[in-house]
């Protein structure tokens, strides 16, 4: 029975040495030990004077907000079914509702959130709900100038706490209040929904979860900037330099024949030196890296803010085959996406109060309009299609004719026969 004590005994101190072995040359456990600290930072969100200095200093984040916005509305968008459309977009230009939209989505991204006011003549001031009339001007708000100021305090109502008035904080003039029927909400990123209650109720900028990697790219760029000053370092010796700077005098001597010796190397590319008392090495540093370490830090921030890497930084696909003209599919889910969830509501609002229509639709124009060569593809694609139907009997040829009549692509005359 001992001896079994004494195997596990030394089973036992084998372990704890082995311990202390990775406790001393690991850091493993002990005040070293790096993974200890590797944990998920408490985060905050980001206030608006970092806001501001990043849109104003740091381009690739304006870049991040703009970006987004303009293409949201830069193909512009139809109305099916309105018997005046050309009269609404006549009206909607008049009105500069474009750019008005574009800036709404840009601070909504930019601050978590904004506001577009209609001001409509209905007869009614702006405290009371909107009733019929038409629109006059729009005005946009970022989410610091617009305060909730009355909820809906009834439990059995539908809109139960929602705001139901604003208070409105002009840069010129005094704040005002307006109920929220002649407005339009811009949302931030979503949040938890107790951030959300502490944020007013309002979302997060676009910026929150990518405030790092910003700050990390824009660090890289200034030290590989650094790296590129260093790459040829001059190295030049001495005998007795250390003795020669003990004092001013030989400080100053030192340093004017640096000097002399940098500006021969600048001027002439030929430096002349004492050879029995000075040595002169011109080093190359290694750039080897930088650019791949560049592009992981792009990739890191494409990821991030979900746009693809060819939009955000204008990057030219590589490679064999590589369409160097189309779009990314990525990047027209992402705006499609973005029109129909943000846009839509808004410019409906909009277009209701420019028409006396009741039933029309919004359709937003094409991101990019195919080339000649990608159209020819696809009709390609369509014929052989269509040709295969006919021959089975699926279509005939004057459901064929009807077919290519509503493409529009093709004159097609009327043929009774």
């Amino acid at each position: 029975m001992a001896k079994r004590n004494n195997r596990q005994q030394k089973k036992i101190d084998k372990r704890m040495n082995m311990d202390s072995y990775q406790n001393v040359f690991m850091n493993v456990g002990n005040a070293g030990d790096r993974s200890a600290y590797s944990r998920i930072k408490f985060a905050r969100l980001i206030d608006k004077p970092t806001l501001d200095s990043i849109y104003l200093g740091d381009g690739l984040g304006r870049r991040i907000i703009d970006i987004v916005a303009d293409e949201m509305f830069r193909s512009g968008f139809t109305i099916d079914g309105a018997s005046d459309e050309p009269a609404i977009h006549s009206r909607w230009d008049e009105l500069n509702l474009t750019q008005h939209f574009t800036d709404a989505v840009a601070w909504a991204r930019l601050y978590g959130g904004s506001m577009m006011l209609f001001g409509v003549n209905d007869g009614g001031d702006l405290e009371s709900p909107m009733t019929d009339g038409e629109l006059e001007f729009v005005r946009v708000y970022d989410r610091y100038q617009v305060q909730p100021h009355l909820r809906n305090a009834d439990p059995s109502s539908a809109n139960f706490g929602e705001v139901e008035v604003y208070q409105i904080t002009p840069f010129t003039g005094t704040p005002y209040f307006v109920h929220a029927s002649r407005c339009h909400i811009f949302d931030g990123e979503r949040l938890p929904n107790q951030v959300r209650h502490q944020n007013q109720g309002w979302g997060a900028s676009c910026l929150q979860g990518i405030y790092d990697a910003l700050t990390d790219f824009g660090m890289s760029h200034k030290h590989a900037t650094s790296l590129l000053e260093r790459k040829q370092q001059a190295v030049w010796k001495f005998k007795g330099l250390s003795t020669m700077c003990q004092d001013d005098e030989g400080s100053d001597i030192a340093r004017k024949r640096i000097n002399m010796v940098d500006m021969t190397r600048s001027i002439n590319n030929m430096i002349g030196i004492d050879a029995d008392d000075e040595d002169y090495v011109l080093m190359q540093g290694d750039l080897a890296g930088v650019v791949d370490v560049q592009d992981r830090k792009q990739l890191r921030i494409s990821a991030l803010t979900g746009i693809d890497e060819q939009i955000l930084f204008t990057k030219t696909p590589s490679g064999q085959g590589a369409d160097k003209t189309t779009v990314p599919e990525s990047w027209k889910q992402l705006i499609g996406r973005k029109q129909k969830d943000e846009a839509r509501p808004a410019i409906e609002k909009a277009v209701s109060l420019l028409t006396r229509d009741q039933t029309w639709t919004i359709k937003f124009n094409p991101l990019s309009v195919p080339s000649e060569k990608e159209q020819s593809e696809t009709d390609n694609a369509q014929s052989q299609a269509d040709e295969r139907y006919m021959q089975n009997g699926v279509l005939g040829q004057i459901e064929m004719r009807d077919t290519l009549r509503k493409r529009g692509r093709y004159v097609m005359t009327d043929d009774e026969d």
